[in-house]
């Protein structure tokens, strides 16, 4: 609609008001008049306020009741007990409700009562989403919520206990709607009994509830995942299961973006681990804590050797524990950790062996498949290969969306390498609108507006790129995953070299460089490649070589050929840029022409072929 203006909802006319209340009972002129000037255009005010004339006389407008919930408590003070007992227990099902649940509650068939209440407006049939259960509805949730609020707490905690176990006997357990009631009874009971007394309702609510969060999480529902493993955590014990809801919470915390809480609640995970005596608990929180660390999550740098030694440690005790969830994390913290240090191929072997682990335990495939995707892009997979394998990757996703969408935008850069852009842009559309649609934050902010970025630059679209990393980076700061941010400002630093923006360039690569770690092999290039650039247009050539030979050399040990070419042709910039002819560079060229070649980049080939026709000397 934001496109197309904005619609206001404003009162009713009185003619409308007039209109509305005709279409609903016969009343007298004077009546109709005098309930349109008191409902002042409001629409549930006048039809409440009719009902009320209708059921009490016309002397219910001598005094009118101030607020709409007050005239709705007016009106169900005047119901039949036994109307009224059976609205109760609707209400306490929720806002829909089933008969049959109803019924339970009542004891006996309320079907009679039903339509009573129908036939005042304040109930009605609806469509059921519970198979051989006849739905009904309140006609607007402030009935419901004023029929619920007439009920004591204590009556009320007992009948959402009953309507878990009804649930339950009828076949309908989904443990979402169960932790509900069982969560709503426990925070009734806790407010009037001992906090023993109301401990196992708590334990019961908080189990339903981390059944039905770590089932969301599964099928990558990261906002539902969120919100129930959260009210899980905070109703359960201190305990093994607590530490493991813990543990999977401060996953779906990154995944939303709030790396700040995720780090907080990893850390409370290890602190109930070692609290509960769970060795097995203990050592998944190592490991997700060390995972975190590594790409500075909430400023808490860590190091590969740290990822490592807790996963070094965690592997055995769990695969003779059997925990296929835990063992499926270790091994894909091990792909990252070799994917900071540009290990592609190792990233790829420990990626797949996390996959059979997750597949194991019935978790979405989206991180282990992005690993091997990832493993296929930068590292020596020619671009053909690399696309029929990204194919085959996504028919392992086995329809999990997500999943399928991480492949995708690795295919996209993949195209973009081959010059086919239409299908790039294509496949990164279609991928961003899967994310959007999960709630996925932490997809769209880094790889999504990442690959953007890269694949606008090969396009020559620079607006876009620059545009796509600026959004990409500052949203990742507000994550708090600086790690990541700074790898964002040394591309911007390299892109605005081009762009002869010089000042700014140096700002970004001095920030690019602050909290570089060494163990982040690629932010070590890219800022060194940056900066090289930028000191030869200021005409620091000495300093200038320095940097880019070291960037050429911190590549020599990986298969990444794609940075390996780019990082000769940075050099190369440098040479130019410092006054050498381009015959010096000649080698350096070839040696990038071949690197990208040998990757199948033809974009990178067709740039390196240019490169020496272009004028030297440039400045």
């Amino acid at each position: 609609w934001g496109r197309h203006g904005v619609v206001r909802l404003g009162p009713l006319s009185d003619d409308e008001s007039a209109t509305l209340l005709g279409n609903l009972a016969e009343v007298e002129d004077d009546v109709r008049g005098r309930i349109v000037a008191t409902a002042e255009g409001n629409a549930l005010f006048a039809e409440q306020l009719l009902a009320h004339v209708v059921e009490a006389g016309e002397h219910a407008l001598d005094k009118v009741p101030e607020t709409v919930e007050a005239l709705l408590a007016s009106r169900l003070d005047r119901l039949p007990e036994a109307e009224r007992a059976v609205l109760e227990r609707a209400a306490v099902v929720g806002r829909v409700f089933w008969r049959g649940a109803v019924d339970a509650l009542s004891e006996r068939d309320t079907r009679e009562q039903l339509d009573e209440l129908a036939a005042r407006g304040l109930v009605r049939p609806t469509r059921s989403q519970l198979s051989g259960e006849d739905a009904v509805a309140f006609h607007h949730v402030l009935i419901r919520d004023v029929a619920y609020s007439g009920i004591t707490k204590e009556r009320r905690s007992k009948l959402h206990e009953r309507i878990a176990a009804w649930l339950d006997e009828a076949g309908h357990a989904d443990d979402a709607i169960v932790g509900y009631h069982l969560e709503q009874a426990y925070r009734l009971r806790a407010d009037i009994e001992s906090p023993e007394q109301a401990a196992p309702v708590a334990e019961a609510a908080g189990e339903r509830l981390a059944r039905a969060g770590i089932q969301a999480w599964k099928q990558a529902d990261t906002p539902a995942a969120v919100n129930l493993l959260t009210r899980s955590a905070a109703l359960l014990p201190t305990s093994d299961r607590r530490a493991e809801v813990l543990c999977e919470l401060g996953g779906a915390l990154l995944a939303a973006g709030d790396g700040a809480t995720s780090t907080n609640v990893l850390r409370e995970a290890l602190d109930v681990a070692v609290a509960a005596g769970s060795r097995r608990t203990e050592l998944r929180a190592r490991v997700e804590i060390s995972h975190s660390a590594l790409y500075g999550v909430a400023n808490q740098r860590g190091t590969v050797d740290e990822v490592l030694s807790a996963a070094s440690a965690a592997i055995p005790v769990l695969e003779e524990l059997g925990d296929d969830r835990a063992l499926g994390r270790a091994w894909l913290a091990i792909a990252e950790a070799a994917n900071l240090r540009l290990n592609n191929e190792s990233r790829r072997e420990a990626s797949a062996i996390a996959l059979r682990y997750y597949r194991r335990a019935g978790f979405s495939p989206s991180g282990c498949l992005t690993g091997q995707a990832a493993a296929l892009y930068y590292g020596s997979t020619p671009v053909p290969d690399a696309l029929r394998l990204c194919d085959e990757l996504i028919d392992d996703a086995s329809g999990d969306r997500q999943a399928a969408a991480m492949v995708h935008l690795f295919s996209a850069a993949l195209r973009a390498m081959q010059g086919d852009f239409e299908r790039a842009w294509a496949l990164m559309r279609a991928a961003t609108a899967t994310f959007e649609e999960r709630g996925a934050r932490w997809n769209l902010a880094g790889p999504a507006l990442g690959f953007t970025g890269m694949i606008a630059r090969l396009a020559g679209d620079v607006v876009t790129a620059e545009r796509a990393w600026r959004e990409s980076r500052d949203t990742l700061e507000a994550m708090g995953m600086t790690s990541f941010s700074g790898s964002r400002n040394a591309q911007l630093a390299d892109l605005l070299c081009d762009l002869g923006r010089l000042d700014e360039a140096e700002r970004l690569a001095d920030l690019a460089k602050q909290p570089t770690e060494q163990d982040d092999l690629a932010q070590q290039v890219w800022w060194r490649g940056a900066a090289a650039r930028l000191l030869a247009r200021r005409g620091d050539a000495d300093a200038a070589e320095l940097l880019g030979r070291e960037a050429v050399e911190l590549l020599e040990a990986t298969d990444a050929l794609d940075a390996q070419a780019k990082a000769r042709l940075d050099l190369v910039d440098v040479y130019l840029c410092s006054g050498r002819t381009p015959d010096e560079c000649r080698e350096l060229v070839d040696e990038a022409l071949r690197l990208y070649e040998l990757k199948g980049n033809l974009v990178g080939a067709d740039r390196a072929r240019s490169l020496l026709s272009e004028p030297a000397g440039r400045t």
